[in-house]
This record gives structure tokens, sequence and C-alpha cells, in this order.
């Protein structure tokens, strides 16, 4: 699609892919466009426009699945670190930097995520291991091997 076709404010869709999102601004041939609470930078050519009400037309178990949309190409899933470090953070910062960590990993589509929460007297350890095991995204909390970090890291997958 030609440039001129995308105003600020439309609502697109990336590719073939079913959320929507709104174009925030447009910039050399890319548009920043939100969907949800991320903002992706996409080229132009990859948009297609929708209309107003496309999401009401769309089956309730599409409308559930906002976070399975991606697109693997932008350069925030590229940049994304599938690890977080939450050495130094007191509790309840920790927990909500993980909560955001995991729905923008889940958002991104990555499935497998590192976190390094150290070792100390183990009082960080133990909250995030507890939060992470009753989350709802996680499918598996795994337990790092002492040369990968030991006690210090713990794995999980993403449902």
């Amino acid at each position: 699609m030609v440039r001129d076709e995308f105003h600020e404010g439309d609502r697109v869709r990336v590719g073939s892919q079913k959320k929507v999102g709104k174009i925030l601004r447009i910039d050399k041939g890319k548009a920043v466009i939100a969907v949800g609470t991320l903002k992706l930078k996409v080229v132009l050519s990859q948009l297609e426009k929708v209309e107003e009400d496309i999401e009401k037309t769309l089956p309730q178990r599409e409308k559930r699945q906002a976070l399975s949309v991606v697109n693997r190409g932008s350069d925030e899933f590229i940049n994304f670190q599938p690890a977080i470090d939450l050495h130094d953070m007191y509790v309840q910062e920790a927990l909500d930097a993980l909560d955001k960590f995991i729905d923008k990993a889940k958002l991104l589509g990555h499935t497998r995520l590192k976190v390094i929460h150290g070792k100390g007297k183990g009082i960080l350890r133990k909250v995030v291991k507890t939060h992470l095991q009753s989350h709802s995204q996680i499918k598996e909390v795994v337990d790092n091997h002492p040369y990968r970090g030991g006690i210090g890291v713990t794995f999980v997958e993403l449902r």
C-alpha cells in the first residue's frame, strides 16, 4: 500500500494477524502502532487497514487470543532479551517487573524465559518461584543446573 493511504489513528492489522492496532504516527515508511499496551514499529507495506468494527465480528475465541499476535520480523521481537535480572529489587518491585516481562514475552511469542533472582538469603527466590508456579501464563518452572546459575536462576516455559 502507498503511504498516503494510512493516517494517524487508522485501525490496522499487521499481515494476516488477527489483532488490530491503531497507528500512533508515521515516519519514513514505517508506522508506530499500538497493539494493546505494546507499541510496534512496522513497515507500512506490512499493514492492512481494517474497518472500525472488525473486532466485533471476530468469534469470541479469537478475541481471547489477544496475546498470541506477533510480528516476528519486528525490531521489538528481535531485540527482546528473554531474560530478566531481579537482583537488588524489593519483592513487590520484582514481582511487578516479572509480570510485565512475562506479558511482553508472551505478546512477542517467546516461550522460554530466564529469571535471574540471585541466591542471597533465598527470600526473593522463594517469592518469585511461588509467584511463577501460580501464574496463569506459566506452563513449567524449572530449577537451573549448578553450572548454569544454580539456585540463583529459574527457567520458565510459557503456555
